[in-house]
């Protein structure tokens, strides 16, 4: 989701390294997110290239997420119970989430 906001903010006219250091410090252990922005900026000046480089990590990370509940949910017996730490679900990871995937 932080990949969209950077290449928001050049599309704006924002400092894209102060953008970058802004949205990377919004949550500082995730590694997708640090990603998904160094791809982003590695596109820049160019919002229309950052805006296809969010989409294709984008793309990536709802593809893995999938991926991940499938192999994940072989591993619940109906009726368990779940309990995830930290922002695991949409917020964190768009559509499906990382951990809330399987459930």
């Amino acid at each position: 989701m932080g990949a969209y906001g950077l290449a928001l903010a050049a599309l704006n006219g924002d400092p894209l390294h102060e953008a970058h250091e802004t949205l990377l410090n919004t949550r500082p252990t995730a590694i997708n997110l640090k990603v998904g922005l160094d791809a982003v900026i590695s596109t820049a000046p160019d919002p229309g290239a950052m805006l296809d480089a969010a989409i294709a990590h984008d793309d990536v990370e709802v593809t893995a997420d999938r991926t991940i509940g499938r192999h994940g949910a072989d591993l619940f017996m109906h009726g368990s119970r779940v309990l995830t730490q930290c922002n695991a679900g949409r917020m964190a990871a768009q559509d499906w989430g990382t951990a809330t995937s399987p459930i």
